[in-house]
């Protein structure tokens, strides 16, 4: 499952609908997150309902609307 997993989220990268993915290291119900670059909700929800992972009968998926992440960039202050 995993391998089928990390292949979507390949493949949403190389058509530019993803900008971040991952797994999260806490104890909680949430196991992941990916951010989806997309014109809608709809769309975002559709795209994460078909990852592989999401299929699970044990997985629950939470979407979230945010704001644009243009200009946005991750890194280290000082």
């Amino acid at each position: 499952m995993q391998q089928l997993h990390l292949a979507y989220l390949c493949e949403m990268y190389q058509k530019g609908y993803a900008n971040i993915s991952g797994p999260f290291e806490v104890d909680s119900d949430i196991h992941g997150v990916t951010i989806y670059n997309v014109p809608t909700m709809e769309m975002a929800d559709s795209l994460a309902r078909a990852d592989p992972w999401s299929k699970q009968a044990n997985s629950k998926l939470k979407s979230i609307r945010g704001g644009p992440l243009k200009d946005f960039h991750f890194g280290r202050t000082t």
